[in-house]
């Protein structure tokens, strides 16, 4: 009777300790990632958050859904923005632009609280087309130019690359098409990365920097911002545990992110 009561025991204590695993940590980690606020750098938002895009896929059947960008460059008009490659990677789809005033100036109330996922199609169809101006044939980087009235900030990039602890603010359009700040740290140095390359359907690498800022949906090519209020870097995607819970995100460090200006302004 001793031994089954001790088998009992140590049976339930190794289902607890899978349970803690697999489980009861993988949620407390993601809640504490999308919780987390640095005040220092929250107060700062709004120093910032006027050159982060929402960028919509428009089909022949739908508007899809989109990723993030933000702006780096206004010239003669028009703007210049960072996205994720992958976000604007369909040959059958064309591309429109929105920014969180778009949101302020055309909604009002309930409707800019809900964000724009449910908007008719004529809000969609005022929005600003975009071109897709250069795509690294090495990174999940793209640049796209579209034109706006609206007055749109301009972001400047960090001179040097991150490091572990430092902290990020990242920015990105979430799920409901509106503007959402996560908070974290940098956890590991520069590493390689593969990614499906969704237009082509083979593996290509990143070389990339982990941080556990909370990223999901609609997030991709959003901007990571440091202390200092320049880009860090940009978000490209994140990584899930097998029930789906947040471990980290991945950004493509700024100094990349210099070697494509160079390169579309080249061409």
């Amino acid at each position: 009777m001793k031994k089954i009561i001790i088998t009992l025991v140590c049976t339930v204590a190794v289902a607890a300790v899978l349970l803690t695993t697999l489980f009861v940590m993988p949620v407390l980690h993601e809640n504490d990632c999308r919780s987390r606020v640095f005040p220092e750098m929250e107060k700062d938002l709004g120093k910032v958050s006027g050159a982060v895009i929402g960028i919509i896929p428009k089909t022949e059947q739908s508007y899809g859904a989109g990723g993030s960008g933000f702006v780096f460059r206004k010239d003669a008009g028009v703007y210049y923005a960072f996205t994720a490659a992958h976000i604007v990677s369909s040959k059958s789809a064309s591309y429109k632009v929105y920014s969180t005033k778009t949101v302020e100036s055309r909604l009002s109330g309930a409707g800019a609280a809900a964000g724009i996922a449910s908007v008719d199609d004529s809000f969609y169809e005022a929005l600003s087309d975009a071109s897709i101006e250069y795509v690294s044939p090495h990174a999940d980087i793209a640049i796209i130019s579209f034109k706006s009235e609206e007055e749109l900030d301009c972001l400047t990039f960090a001179d040097a690359e991150p490091q572990k602890g430092d902290k990020l603010m990242c920015l990105g359009m979430s799920d409901d098409r509106l503007l959402t700040p996560t908070y974290g740290t940098v956890t590991a140095g520069l590493k390689e990365v593969s990614f499906a390359d969704k237009m082509n359907t083979s593996e290509k690498s990143d070389n990339v920097i982990e941080h556990d800022a909370y990223i999901s949906n609609g997030n991709s090519g959003g901007p990571a911002i440091n202390e200092g209020l320049t880009v860090a870097g940009i978000n490209i995607g994140a990584e899930f545990n097998r029930f789906e819970h947040f471990r980290y995100g991945y950004l493509i460090p700024a100094s990349q992110l210099k070697e494509c200006i160079e390169a579309m302004d080249k061409q």
